[in-house]
């Protein structure tokens, strides 16, 4: 595959950036936030990809479908469709390397690791769907009283729930809600994952515990928060903190 191109996927075609390296290292999934944030850290993500092809490590970075480049509409999204699609490039990435695939996710991409991935790298992650839910209604509810809406939370989530809402000029279904409200990062005790939260003196609530029994690594970066910053900003430490801890 050429450094930009499409592949194949179960719901459309998907529009990847690969960065080859070395077959016999392992290979690297590189998912993407969720919504605009994924926008913003697309100098981020750049970074990351460049700085691992140095480390000789294959990177492939897929637009989900209804997103970037890639097929269909946002609208018609799932973490069900989203699922299916990271299941495709993790299946593209093991048929040309022996070694098996290490994704790195960046905020609500952590909710789409494999469960068939056994080595996985999560920065400054969304925990939970509930996390990412209360971040799109936050920002809803800002667009809507910058313009003089007269609305809450509760009823703007019922709205969601019954009608779906627009948020950035993004159509979020009631499906996809649904889906959120039990969507979790999967950690699992055969699996080595490693969180990166940010600005954190120490683990968040939703981390300390898996942390505590060794199921988790975890370090905290600071730096702008490149998802969400109107101007075009990057951590220039993420890139290293995420390549210390790939595999050999």
């Amino acid at each position: 595959m050429n450094a930009l191109d499409f592949l194949p996927g179960p719901n459309g075609a998907l529009a990847c950036r690969y960065w080859p390296g070395d077959a016999q290292r392992a290979p690297v999934l590189l998912l993407p936030p969720l919504h605009e944030e994924m926008n913003r850290s697309r100098p981020q993500l750049r970074r990351i990809g460049e700085h691992l092809q140095a480390r000789g490590h294959s990177v492939l970075l897929g637009d989900l479908s209804g997103t970037g480049d890639s097929a269909g509409e946002f609208g018609e999204a799932s973490l069900e469709r989203w699922r299916a699609d990271v299941e495709a490039l993790f299946d593209y990435l093991q048929t040309d390397h022996p070694a098996a695939p290490v994704t790195v996710a960046l905020r609500g991409g952590a909710l789409l690791v494999p469960a068939r991935c056994r080595h996985w790298i999560a920065a400054f992650p969304l925990a939970s769907g509930a996390q990412q839910i209360r971040l799109w209604l936050r920002q809803r509810l800002y667009m809507g009283r910058f313009q003089g809406e007269d609305i809450d939370s509760a009823a703007l989530l019922a709205q969601w729930r019954e009608h779906g809402i627009e948020v950035a000029g993004y159509a979020l279904s009631p499906a996809l809600l649904t889906e959120l409200e039990r969507a979790q990062l999967r950690v699992g005790d055969t699996a080595a994952g490693h969180v990166i939260e940010w600005q954190q003196p120490q683990p968040s609530a939703s981390f300390a515990k898996d942390i505590a029994r060794g199921a988790l690594r975890w370090r905290a970066l600071s730096g702008p928060a490149f998802w969400q910053t109107p101007e075009t900003a990057v951590i220039d430490g993420l890139p290293e903190a995420i390549a210390a801890w790939m595999p050999a």
